[in-house]
């Protein structure tokens, strides 16, 4: 970041709640007394127009070099007023006007020279330059300082279409405009020319300068370089022009920006070379290797660059077309809202099993061969896992229909990412790649988003470390994990503190490339996913006594792993048929996994009306159908032996016993404390305000079943959380609000949908924040 940008995230936010009362209009109150706009091509008659059809000011004046450009805008409505000398207007505005400079980049300058000598201080200026470094830098030249009035800015729109009768008053509905605020600009400068911008339908990001500058160079600035550089290369080819008659839609998508200005691209090359010729060299890299591809045949160079490019090509569409990507975009948030309904009927599969995603991924990638994944569960922590791999050169493709190939590198093919392994909010993902980084020839960088960030990371940290891994954590043992390559890792016997199957996968993990034979003894029995598929890649494994071994340095085969449907996603509905009369529901081909169903031995013991039908296996894995009707529920005294095999479920069976007779008591659940929210305090304060007395206690909790009340919860971003007092609003007397539901996709999208296809009376709502 420029030492003169303005550090956003302790000066600003971006979404401000509300506006200043300065800069906040009564109703039909203009925001300003005059907007003047100097340039009135499609972007600042565009804007000009906007601000005259909502009344932003009480005087709009345009003002531009050509004479007829100013006839035409007052012919057309553009603007209240012109300015015929530049120099009286701008000497006629007062402190809280604001100024738009909305001309070609290079021009820039000799405006400010016209500001600087007539514009009086404390007027509001902004730009609307595609370049900022150039524009700060002449403000500073002319100014001699970078005044505190000055706000610079970058509206992302645009037409193929030019000039005044190109003017468009929607042409900033819906889309963004980048301001690059500095340390000297005055904070009601700032809010003032935001206003401006949100009075015409746009949205506020924040950048520094160099950050602008770097992203437009890639996104924008290169791609017109590119376009330019085909069309004009082609058209030279003496002996194909007739090529273009032929043109298909790829080739007129990709060079429809070369019929833009040239003379205003020429200006923002030229303003912007820097960072255009540094994103332009590592193109050119790219593009040398592609090349050798091509003449050597290299398919899977070819297929590797050609799936990634897919992918992130997706995802950004996602973001272009204001979609998510398993997520809300910024400034929204999802809230749900539940009551009871109709009994629970149906007949359905619950998504993917998660924990066997991220696994399948892993070890497929360090196999030898191809992977063919059934299953696979598209939800933002398995793809979070998906993408690390992509970032470490594995070719993956799909995944289409829970249908993935995974074209394995082996266990010592794994390349170095060019940045950081982003994982989102998937703690599975970090702690089972901080293992599988240990054993790596080069250095890595795991992190993650403001959640997974503030989990604690030391469990895996440790017998890490004593296995001679260098891994760093941030203050607290908290992510991000940086993790040194190229040690030499030693075989440990280590006892785990508490049973977790996510630290016994980690250490596994690290061991296939340890000297000797890794050994993990559980204190109780924990999901045995890792162990299980090891041996599905034929990689000996050897589990007894409550302990399991295995040595490094051998090889993972590829195959075929067929992923059953997720009994932590099916544990929703199985306590929501549970406690709902006359419900009957089929849940097909869920895992049982017997270190998972701690959910269904719970909800048993609890009197639930569950039944198991069509029991056989997949990839060593059990699985079977599973029937459950609605019956009268009982608390009961949770054993501690079914609290691992249930980890991951007690957020929906505190829902199970707040609605049960009498009194159901959970201990030895610890771990609940550290998972994606402090689960036993989350659910109490949840159940607590919808009229159920709870109890927590440091390792659990104790709760009363009785009549759910209505009323608004915090799911604390925490998608088990959200979907468990979904299920409790079928049996509230009023409707029950989850606030912060955005992560359910984390791990069940489609949950929404799926529940309504089930009787469930639940909707999902979108809110501004």
């Amino acid at each position: 970041m420029s030492s003169e940008s303005l550090d956003v995230t302790e000066s600003l936010s971006a979404e401000p709640q509300t506006e200043p009362s300065k800069t906040r209009p009564s109703k039909n109150e203009p925001l300003f007394d005059r907007l003047l706009v100097i340039g009135l091509g499609l972007i600042g008659g565009s804007l000009a127009l906007a601000a005259r059809d909502r009344r932003v000011a009480r005087e709009g004046i345009g003002a531009s070099r050509s004479p007829s450009t100013l006839k035409r805008a007052l012919e057309r409505g553009v603007v209240d007023g012109i300015a015929e000398e530049l120099p009286a207007a701008l000497a006629r505005m007062s402190p809280g006007d604001i100024v738009v400079i909305a001309v070609p980049t290079l021009t820039v300058p000799t405006i400010m020279r016209e500001l600087y000598s007539h514009l009086p201080k404390g007027v509001t200026f902004t730009d609307a330059a595609s370049v900022k470094g150039s524009v700060v830098a002449a403000v500073r030249d002319i100014y001699g300082a970078l005044p505190a009035e000055f706000v610079p800015g970058h509206p992302i729109a645009g037409s193929e279409k030019s000039g005044i009768d190109a003017v468009n008053p929607t042409l900033y509905e819906h889309h963004q405009v980048i301001i690059t605020p500095l340390t000297a600009t005055a904070d009601d400068h700032i809010e003032r020319v935001c206003a401006l911008w949100r009075s015409v339908g746009a949205s506020i990001q924040v950048m520094s300068v160099d950050e602008h500058d770097e992203v437009l160079a890639s996104t924008s600035h290169l791609p017109h370089l590119l376009a330019y550089a085909l069309v004009d290369t082609l058209a030279g080819m003496e002996e194909n022009r007739e090529i273009f008659r032929y043109a298909a839609g790829g080739f007129r998508d990709f060079t429809r920006i070369a019929a833009s200005d040239p003379v205003m691209w020429r200006d923002i090359v030229v303003a912007n070379n820097n960072a255009i010729v540094s994103v332009l060299d590592r193109l050119l890299d790219r593009l040398g290797d592609l090349r050798q591809a091509v003449v050597s045949c290299d398919s899977d160079e070819l297929l590797g660059t050609f799936t990634r490019a897919q992918a992130a090509r997706n995802h950004f569409q996602k973001m272009l077309d204001r979609r998510p990507y398993m997520e809300t975009e910024p400034g929204q948030q999802l809230r749900y809202r539940a009551q009871a309904g109709r009994p629970i009927i149906g007949d359905v599969r619950v998504p993917g099993d998660k924990s066997m995603s991220h696994r399948a991924i892993i070890l497929g990638s360090i196999a030898e061969g191809v992977t063919r994944i059934n299953g696979f569960l598209e939800g933002e922590d398995s793809l979070a896992t998906l993408q690390a791999f992509r970032d470490m050169g594995v070719v993956i493709e799909g995944p289409t229909d829970g249908a993935v190939a995974v074209h394995g590198v082996g266990l010592h093919g794994l390349k170095a990412p060019s940045g950081p392994l982003y994982l989102g909010n998937s703690g599975t993902s970090m702690r089972l790649l901080a293992g599988l980084m240990s054993g790596q020839a080069f250095d890595s960088e795991l992190t993650g988003d403001e959640s997974l960030s503030g989990r604690p990371m030391r469990r895996v940290a440790d017998p890490l470390r004593t296995m001679g891994a260098q891994v760093d954590t941030a203050e607290g043992d908290t992510p991000p994990l940086r993790i040194g390559g190229g040690r030499t890792l030693r075989a440990i016997d280590y006892e785990l503190p508490m049973a977790s199957a996510q630290v016994k996968s980690c250490v596994m993990l690290a061991g296939l490339y340890a000297e000797g034979e890794t050994t993990v003894a559980e204190p109780a029995p924990t999901r045995d996913h890792t162990e299980r598929m090891l041996r599905g890649f034929g990689y000996p494994v050897e589990v007894s006594g409550g302990c399991v071994r295995l040595r490094g340095g051998g090889r993972l085969q590829a195959g075929t792993v067929d992923i059953p449907g997720d009994i932590s996603s099916a544990a929703f509905f199985l306590v929501g048929a549970s406690i709902t009369a006359g419900s009957d529901l089929m849940l097909r081909h869920v895992g049982i996994n017997p270190t998972r169903t701690g959910i269904i031995n719970i909800l048993k013991m609890m009197g639930a009306d569950i039944e198991l039908s069509n029991e056989t296996s997949a990839v060593g894995e059990p699985v079977a159908d599973i029937r459950v009707r609605g019956a009268q529920l009982r608390g009961v005294q949770v054993p501690e032996t079914q609290v691992p095999l249930a980890i991951d479920e007690f957020p929906a069976i505190c829902i199970a016993a707040a609605c049960a007779r009498g009194t159901t008591v959970v201990t030895g659940a610890e771990e609940l404390r550290v998972k994606e929210s402090d689960r036993i305090q989350a659910m109490a304060d949840g159940l607590n305000t919808l009229g159920i007395t709870v109890q927590t206690r440091s390792d659990g909790i104790v709760i009363q079943g009785g009549q759910l009340m209505g009323g608004e919860v915090d799911s604390c971003g925490d998608h088990r959380i959200a979907m468990a007092f979904t299920i409790a609003g079928t049996q509230s007397d009023g409707p029950v609000l989850i606030n912060n539901c955005n992560n359910v996709a984390t791990s069940f999208p489609g949950f929404i949908e799926l529940a309504q296809s089930l009787g469930i009376d639940v909707i999902e709502e979108v809110l501004r924040v």
